[in-house]
């Protein structure tokens, strides 16, 4: 069925662009900041992002029509209806799309081990969100903009 072929497509340019860019803010980065730093937020930071990575490579591994890839799912459509070119390029697809869950997931339980090795807590984890948090210009303006609601005097 190729009668969303072009969606497909587009999406696929999307995935491109975003993907890159979010990995490096939303993985990359902030298990680099907790290896350097230590810092347990980083890691929790790391751990959600990369769990939503994980799945995101199952879904598109399992390529429903119409998302952007050509996972199992679309390759079995193409089998049943004998297009043998578009099967090969859907068994890469598929394959990388698996290779891309595989190492990720390593990444997951290596980080992991490392964090358990480490004995970090996510109360610690909280503690140091709250201290950034206080730390930032956005933390201190909002103290100042809760100060002078309740008491009616800007500080």
């Amino acid at each position: 069925d190729v009668s969303n072929a072009g969606a497909s497509f587009g999406l696929s340019f999307v995935y491109l662009f975003t993907i890159s860019a979010g990995s490096f803010f939303l993985w990359y980065k902030p298990i680099y900041n907790a290896y350097m730093k230590d810092l347990s937020t980083f890691f929790y930071l790391f751990f959600v992002f990369n769990g939503f990575h994980i799945l995101f490579d199952v879904y598109m591994a399992v390529g429903m029509p119409g998302t952007g890839s050509a996972g199992i799912i679309v390759m079995l459509q193409c089998i049943s209806s004998s297009k043998k070119a578009a099967v090969v390029f859907c068994g890469i697809s598929f394959a990388l799309w698996v290779l891309h869950f595989v190492v990720p997931l390593f990444k997951y339980i290596k980080v992991c081990h490392h964090y358990q090795l480490h004995s970090h807590k996510f109360s610690e984890a909280k503690q140091q969100a709250y201290l950034g948090f206080a730390q930032s210009g956005a933390g201190q303006a909002a103290a100042r903009a809760f100060i002078c609601s309740n008491t009616g005097t800007f500080v």
